[in-house]
């Protein structure tokens, strides 16, 4: 979920007398904020950015995700959703589920990067547990990543390694084109199914919008959802 400043540099310019002109001084470097026309290759990370309030000790973590997803599912119908119903306006104001089936949506990429697909793998058995106990209530788990479908056997293969599926019976969203966001599959898998809960290790991983803040304040309302729908979680594969 930078500031951009641009900074000016005037020269004064002496007009030189006659009879002995001074001799030219070359202009001092300004330094540009921004290209016109050229936005920058990667949107500012504000999802990382160390502005933005730390999470609440009860807003994050595995066992605050497992009890809100355990007291939403003993609150009966319908079960609220922890999707923004516009993003845009900057409100915690959530859509409707329309009672589809209850899944939490987990976000396996690391802050700045992808998920590994090769090299040491940590087994996470506290989210395991968790998890296991989840689907035997119905809910159902979804992983995403911006890995490539190219890659999607070798996720799958380390999400089973890891004992976070281990029947591979879980969703898994990855890129389906080049440069598609995950807001747009997460969007996709909220038509048929009730996002009750959203988990990941930065506040982007929630709505894509954190990426295109740029005063952090502007988003303060949505920290009331920290602990309340959105779980900030060490990345589930990570070292």
């Amino acid at each position: 979920m930078p500031e951009v400043t641009e900074t000016e540099t005037s020269l004064a310019v002496a007009e030189p007398e006659p009879a002995a002109p001074a001799p030219a001084q070359e202009p001092e470097p300004v330094e540009e904020a921004f290209v016109a026309a050229q936005p920058p290759a990667e949107p500012p990370a504000a999802a990382t950015n160390s502005a933005f309030p730390a999470a609440n000790p009860m807003g994050g973590g595995y066992d605050a995700l497992r009890g809100y997803a355990l007291r939403t599912l003993g609150g009966g119908l319908p079960l609220p959703s922890a999707m923004l119903a516009d993003p845009t306006s900057l409100q915690p104001v959530r859509r409707d589920c329309q009672g589809n089936a209850p899944t939490v949506v987990i976000d396996l990429d690391p802050a700045g990067g992808v998920v590994p697909i090769a090299g040491p793998l940590a087994v996470n058995t506290d989210l395991a547990r968790i998890l296991s106990e989840l689907r035997l209530r119905d809910v159902q788990i979804a992983w995403v990543t911006d890995r490539g479908p190219i890659d999607a056997r070798a996720v799958r293969d380390r999400l089973v390694a890891s004992g976070l599926d281990p029947a591979s019976q879980d969703s898994l969203y990855v890129e389906r084109y080049p440069g598609e966001t995950k807001q747009a599959r997460r969007a996709a898998l909220a038509q048929t199914q009730c996002v009750i809960a959203l988990a990941g290790d930065e506040r982007s991983d929630f709505d894509d919008l954190y990426n295109y803040i740029i005063e952090p304040g502007d988003a303060r309302n949505l920290e009331l959802l920290l602990g309340n729908g959105w779980f900030l979680i060490e990345n589930p594969v990570g070292e």
